[in-house]
């Protein structure tokens, strides 16, 4: 499938990754590309050790967790799914497999000159019988899907190398320091790029900004049971950038009807658009609101992984007949979470746009 973008009004939409990066079943989860191919190895792995030990294929799938106590459903989801496409049977079993991710900072290849940011996955396979640990198999994800997973608020300089880059976003997201200006989250109080989260006030268009306050140097918006939200893109650049727009781990683009799963927002130079809910077509839109989590859209999808998270990842972009902007360097042509509300008319349009390398990471907390 070939890229593509879209627009509302004031806004653009667009699908810059294509379904032959990542089968259809994985792509309506809006999983990064990267992160399905990762668990497809580590399911591989899995199988192999399975065959390799002559064991039947049944196992018990547990939970993924990180060293700081936030699971990851999603990760435990996608290896499921990967573990039924190599014949396993889930059910209860004398083995079980369970997970752990964590955060590295490490070459992607040896020939690298620089480490990179990653997430280690790792599946532990163990004998239920006496709690023997029997196999441990871990597999690296690299590039913008571990980091949009790892949910950094971070500023990313085009000009510089990747070296530098890299060890920028390692920093973000050991050492977070977020900004909050009035009630726009940003990566750092000179960005032009914002995001803030306003409440929509009955059924009308009004909306109210809800103010972040900073916690462990992130961002945190109090939403209840009920309220819808919209989010609110802000791009002071002179240029127009791309939005990758994810709600509790899901693309803003994950229910859509029209296939265009790997879609972004662009948002004209010097202008806001508000996101008032999850694409569904050109016409339609659900909105955001928030509900219980076994409501949510998070869980239709089975991922409770990153709910209570929402991050904008910002881009340059530009018409494929123009230039791209001077600084643009090696561009390439728990318990609360967020459901699927009323059904609201919204248009978009499709545009042809340039993206260039990630230029900002803002990610809100509103539920802990």
């Amino acid at each position: 499938m070939n890229p593509q973008l879209f627009s509302p009004a004031a806004l653009a939409l667009g699908l810059l990754v294509g379904l032959g990066q990542c089968d259809t079943a994985v792509a309506q989860q809006g999983v990064h590309p990267g992160v399905a191919d990762g668990m497809k190895r580590l399911a591989g792995s899995v199988a192999e050790f399975f065959e390799q030990e002559e064991h039947d294929k049944v196992v018990i799938v547990g939970s993924f967790v990180h060293p700081d106590g936030e699971g990851s459903e999603l990760l435990r989801r996608l290896l499921t799914e990967h573990l039924k496409r190599q014949r396993f049977q889930l059910r209860k079993s004398k083995f079980a497999v369970n997970g752990r991710f964590i955060k590295q900072f490490r070459k992607a290849d040896t020939q690298d000159r620089f480490n990179s940011v990653a997430m280690k996955v790792t599946a532990e396979i163990r004998d239920r019988t006496n709690d023997e640990l029997v196999q441990k198999i871990s597999i690296p994800i690299f590039g913008d899907g571990a980091a949009q997973l790892l949910g950094p608020s971070a500023s990313l300089p085009t000009d510089r190398d990747e070296a530098e880059r890299q060890s920028r976003l390692n920093d973000a997201i050991d050492s977070p320091d977020a900004v909050v200006v009035g009630s726009e989250s940003r990566s750092t109080a000179t960005s032009p790029f914002g995001v803030e989260i306003r409440v929509r006030r009955g059924k009308g268009d009004r909306t109210t900004a809800r103010r972040p306050v900073r916690q462990d140097g992130q961002p945190f918006v109090k939403l209840s049971r009920g309220e819808e939200y919209v989010v609110r893109l802000t791009n002071r650049a002179k240029f127009e950038v791309a939005v990758t727009l994810t709600i509790d781990g899901l693309s803003m683009f994950a229910f859509s009807k029209e296939g265009n799963f790997g879609s972004q927002v662009i948002v004209s130079a010097g202008q806001s658009v508000d996101i008032p809910g999850w694409y569904i077509t050109r016409d339609d839109t659900d909105a955001f609101e928030i509900t219980s989590y076994s409501k949510s859209a998070a869980a239709s999808k089975g991922l409770s992984g990153g709910v209570g998270v929402i991050t904008a990842s910002f881009a340059a972009a530009w018409d494929p007949a123009a230039k791209p902007p001077a600084d643009e360097a090696g561009a390439k042509g728990p318990d609360a979470a967020t459901g699927k509300g009323r059904r609201i008319a919204q248009k978009y349009e499709s545009v042809r746009r340039v993206t260039g390398r990630v230029r900002s990471l803002v990610s809100i907390r509103y539920a802990r």
